[in-house]
């Protein structure tokens, strides 16, 4: 069983470490491009410091939501890549590897941020608010890993146990997008596309996950 959690944690990493390529070069082009800039006006002076509040009480809302569709995407992930051989794992080994990879991107997350910080010291102050921030990161394995926990409690198989754990992920994915576009007080369309993309990338994990599954 061992060996299997090591194959299967491998195939997860690969999956995930990819995930968060795309993340990093989506982020680089953001900041390559940096946001619209409108001329100067008469009132911008007056307006700045009021927009930098609302810009500093909006992130960390802000970076919760991305850490939990982060986390839900890398959650559908692992349970994609769960199935050795086209056989699903135990349901039992399925909650430890979905639980066990949250956490371990929650602390690469964290170690992370921290080694960003430069020239700031590192105190229990900063460790435990750059912790809670990164938290919905690993909190985003935990509905999956109790859907696939709770199919095996009902006496339900392996497979219907990793299928609702999938399920569960790819709802919660789609859910943060729209409560993140929501929260960024985005237009009814914005809200639309970022649940249909999110949904999309979904499915795409559901097609990979299908072309996994024993026939």
């Amino acid at each position: 069983m061992s060996g299997t959690l090591r194959n299967v944690t491998a195939r997860c990493e690969q999956f995930a470490i990819g995930c968060a390529a795309d993340s990093d070069l989506l982020e680089q082009l953001k900041t390559a491009h940096g946001p619209a800039r409108r001329p100067a006006g008469p009132t911008d002076a007056d307006d700045t410091p009021a927009m930098n509040m609302r810009d500093t009480r909006a992130a960390p809302e802000r970076m919760k939501f991305e850490g939990a569709v982060y986390g839900s995407l890398l959650a559908a992930s692992v349970v994609a890549g769960s199935a050795v051989d086209g056989t699903p794992i135990p349901a039992g080994d399925l909650v430890v590897v979905l639980i066990s990879t949250g956490v371990v991107f929650w602390i690469a997350h964290l170690y992370v941020h921290l080694v960003s910080g430069g020239a700031h010291p590192l105190t229990w102050r900063r460790l435990r608010a750059a912790g809670r921030r990164e938290w919905p990161l690993a909190q985003a394995a935990f509905p999956p890993a109790i859907a696939a926990a709770l199919a095996s409690a009902l006496g339900l198989s392996d497979v219907v146990a990793s299928w609702a754990a999938m399920a569960v992920a790819v709802a919660s994915q789609v859910a943060w997008s729209v409560a993140a576009a929501i929260g960024g007080r985005a237009s009814t369309g914005v809200v639309v596309l970022s649940g249909a993309a999110n949904l999309v990338l979904g499915l795409a994990i559901v097609a990979l996950k299908t072309l996994l599954a024993p026939h």
